[in-house]
């Protein structure tokens, strides 16, 4: 184990009273921070081609994908902003003056019990996915109230009879998800500066916002409309049962955030408050796949070695 503490061995001492009180001077040694460490993936040495054989597996094989884009912006007025620490030497009155804005979230995603949010148009037939990837929001032990960010599902889609002969592997058909109303989990607006000149960090109060028992808050509540995903998927001809994958990576941030009061005086036990306007952007990427489990053959070397971080694994 590496050593943590490096203390000086030459003590300070002061008399006090009738004892002698010493201090010892300790540094710590500086060392990176462990989320800064890098990695690699997992890295394959092969043998040579000419030992390759021919083996049969079961694989996801991809077909057609749509990706879109879908954004808006949002804001907030007159928000409550709670200092992070009481300063006693903040008086109230001063001028709030913000220099640095952040925020934090644990997940955006859709509610499972809304059934819209599970829903799917395509070629004018309306089909329901099963939510994956969750996230529970509720506030309450042993209950879930669920929060997604993916769908999934196995449809069976007749082409229209109306249809030309088909010279190409597939058929394109209109795909529409509406109404998608995305909320997120334990949202943190942090904003630093200076009141008076006296430093500062202070956290806006959201849990008045979020959905009854649970710790998620709409985004409509900031103005965010909900969102519709349109695009046009490649369906293969010659079958009509295929798996739907439907992903979304939302992405919320601040923009800007300018104070509305001055500095309020705290009241018994806090440490002080002032209101902001706040305004948000919010960004999603959506990707819908549309692949079916198929037997493929695959070309792999018996003496392959798995490495990982330079040594071998497999």
């Amino acid at each position: 184990m590496s050593e943590i503490r490096n203390c000086v061995t030459t003590a300070q001492c002061q008399s006090v009273g009738s004892t002698m009180e010493c201090c010892t001077n300790c540094q710590s040694n500086m060392q990176d921070n462990c989320s800064c460490e890098g990695c690699g993936p997992i890295g394959v040495s092969c043998g040579s081609i000419e030992d390759a054989v021919c083996l049969p597996i079961l694989a996801e094989e991809l077909f057609d994908s749509v990706i879109s884009e879908k954004e808006d912006i949002g804001s907030l007025t007159n928000l409550t902003f709670t200092l992070d620490s009481l300063n006693p030497n903040l008086v109230a009155g001063q001028l709030v003056c913000i220099q640095q804005i952040g925020i934090s979230y644990d997940f955006i995603g859709l509610a499972e019990t809304v059934p819209v949010n599970s829903q799917i148009v395509i070629n004018g037939q309306t089909f329901t996915l099963t939510p994956s990837s969750l996230f529970n929001v509720s506030t309450t032990p042993g209950t879930a109230i669920n929060l997604f960010d993916e769908l999934n599902g196995t449809i069976t889609l007749q082409p229209p009879c109306c249809c030309n002969t088909p010279t190409q592997p597939g058929t394109r058909f209109r795909t529409i998800e509406r109404n998608r109303a995305f909320q997120v989990a334990n949202l943190r607006i942090v904003a630093s500066g200076v009141i008076g000149c006296n430093r500062f960090t202070a956290t806006a109060v959201t849990t008045n916002l979020a959905q009854p028992g649970t710790d998620a808050i709409p985004l409509s509540v900031f103005g965010i409309t909900n969102m519709v995903f349109t695009g046009r998927i490649c369906w293969p001809n010659n079958r009509n049962r295929m798996t739907l994958t439907d992903s979304y990576t939302p992405n919320l941030s601040v923009d800007c955030i300018v104070p509305t009061s001055n500095f309020i005086a705290p009241t018994a036990g806090g440490a002080g408050t002032f209101t902001a306007n706040i305004d948000l952007s919010f960004i999603v990427d959506r990707r819908l796949y549309v692949s079916s489990r198929e037997p493929v053959a695959v070309f792999t070397t018996p003496n392959a070695v798995i490495i990982k971080n330079g040594e071998i694994i497999g």
